[in-house]
């Protein structure tokens, strides 16, 4: 091979030039890009573009009340699209009503919607999740699920929380809407088959209603077909839970509801299940925990999951006005989550911030958890709580780096407004403000100011200190002053990365960017957890 010289006008083509030319290096780019327009954009730039980027852009379908009219106008142009066979995951989320149309009442909307959703699967064989939210599902979309989607590896399904009203089962329904074309539909939707879904590595069941004994068998099916299922919801229904509790002439009838996980994993065990490896496991209502025996660890869990292996757990400690309700001490076993036994749990979420969940998080010892999410506080001292959690050491877990607090008036709310939370450390929060005043805004920042490692934050209820919605951008640049490291930001119903000029090591220069919302779901502190919402 012979090798000869540039001629001196020879020009190599600039570097930008070259990585466009790369397709593997495009497809590199598309993998780490999260935002929608950013990618249309691309696929608008050029043919290679198109061909590189086609598929991140229809990676996951995401339909909610900003664009599920789609599914009602222009569902022939979307199934002609060729691109959905690039499609991974499927989203939907739309609650009765945030979607009005004069021509269609509710449950012709619904129809149209799971029909659509049904068209769709069709056309997506590749698919490997699926979401479906607040709607009232039609057996025959989880049939085209099933047969359609032979590589579904995640479903994640909660019902409406008014799923027994729907189905004329609650125990009181007097305030239905008759009139809104639901209940008609009603065999459509009064029950679903998810027992012949196997090879789950994610299963999330939510407002589990109806015929519970039907309901845990088919779960159980799930997971005996599921070894590798790293990832495990189930709540119950309140309205199923109330509807049981009046139906039954004594406690050992209630067992239906009180004791649906202990029977779970029992006839698990009993149908010779192998251990599964989970890594999340969130107990929402009425999936308890009970204690073996009187404040005992609850070893019957070990034949569900091996616990060494769970990083995230979330328990929903809150009843409804029957059988299931807590007192103190609760019978949860919250013992049965120790560094001993699960030496990988570094998150843990629950409902109500008790007497009991104060006991066990003063014995676990520090450097345990990274991450607490509570939902409420009741007036707990949470900075002294997340102390008893710090460790004198620098390693990563054994810091509080995030915290979630929802309903926590109690706890934040001081006579000189609002109270300190002492927790050096934090690095992300997520809260509820106590219902402040218009000339507060001060007294928030200060507050926030004192987190001077926080790199993600969420505020909920800013509204009343913003007034306009235009003051929005201007909070979010106090914020920024205020918060050197502060990376993501969040407001209400609205979100921003923050630009920092990290080139010249000034953190005082900074530029908000607002975020779509499939870059908002991928930022921790701003993740919801589905577990604890109890329907009233």
């Amino acid at each position: 091979m012979t090798f000869t010289a540039e001629s001196p006008h020879t020009t190599m083509p600039p570097a930008a030039a070259r990585f466009v030319d790369i397709p593997e290096l495009l497809v590199c780019l598309g993998e780490v890009i999260a935002n929608r327009k950013l990618l249309l954009d691309l696929c608008f730039t050029n043919k290679s573009f198109n061909t590189a980027f086609t598929p991140f852009l229809y990676a996951e379908l995401w339909f909610n009340e900003g664009n599920a009219h789609i599914l009602l106008d222009q569902l022939e142009a979307l199934l002609a699209n060729t691109a959905l066979k690039h499609t991974k995951i499927l989203d939907f989320y739309l609650a009765p009503g945030r979607l009005q149309r004069e021509d269609k009442s509710d449950g012709e909307l619904c129809q149209a919607f799971n029909e659509a959703i049904q068209a769709i699967l069709g056309k997506t064989p590749n698919l490997t999740g699926f979401s479906w939210d607040a709607q009232p599902l039609f057996a025959t979309t989880i049939s085209a699920l099933h047969s359609e989607c032979p590589d579904l590896k995640s479903l994640s399904i909660s019902h409406p929380v008014d799923i027994e009203k729907l189905r004329s089962t609650a125990f009181e329904y007097e305030d239905f809407d008759f009139e809104d074309g639901l209940f008609e539909l009603r065999p459509l939707f009064e029950t679903q088959d998810f027992s012949p879904f196997t090879n789950l590595t994610t299963l999330e069941l939510h407002e589990i209603h109806g015929d519970l004994d039907q309901a845990r068998r088919d779960i159980v099916k799930i997971l005996l077909a599921s070894p590798d299922l790293k990832t495990l919801s189930l709540s119950l229904n309140s309205d199923t839970v109330i509807r049981l509790d009046q139906e039954a002439q004594d406690i050992e009838e209630m067992g239906g509801y009180l004791d649906f996980l202990k029977t779970l994993i029992g006839e698990y065990v009993a149908a010779e299940g192998q251990t599964l490896h989970l890594r999340k496991l969130v107990l929402g209502l009425s999936i308890v925990l009970w204690e073996d025996d009187q404040q005992q660890p609850a070893t019957y869990l070990d034949g569900l999951t091996n616990l060494s292996k769970l990083e995230e757990v979330y328990v929903c400690n809150n009843g409804v006005d029957t059988q299931l309700y807590f007192d103190d001490p609760d019978g949860i076993a919250w013992s049965t989550f120790t560094p001993e036994t699960c030496p990988n749990l570094n998150i843990l979420g629950l409902h109500k911030f008790t007497n009991d969940v104060e006991r066990w998080i003063q014995n676990i010892g520090p450097g345990y958890l990274s991450q607490l999410r509570v939902e409420e506080t009741l007036g707990h001292d949470i900075s002294e709580i997340c102390a008893a959690l710090e460790s004198n050491d620098e390693e990563a877990s054994s810091k509080v780096r995030m915290l979630t607090l929802v309903d926590a008036d109690a706890t934040l709310r001081g006579a000189d407004g609002l109270v300190s939370l002492k927790i050096p450390s934090l690095q992300a929060l997520s809260v509820t403000l106590p219902q402040l005043t218009s000339d507060s805004r001060p007294a928030v920042l200060t507050w926030i100011s004192s987190w001077q490692s926080l790199q993600q934050l969420y505020l909920q209820n800013v509204k009343v200190i913003v007034g306009e919605d235009t003051e929005y951008e201007n909070l979010v640049k106090d914020i920024a002053a205020v918060t050197p490291h502060l990376r993501y930001l969040k407001l209400d119903g609205h979100s921003w990365r923050i630009w920092r000029d990290g080139d010249n090591g000034d953190k005082s220069q900074y530029s908000p960017e607002k975020l779509d919302k499939f870059e908002e779901r991928s930022v921790e502190a701003f993740k919801s957890q589905r577990s604890f919402h109890v329907s009233e």
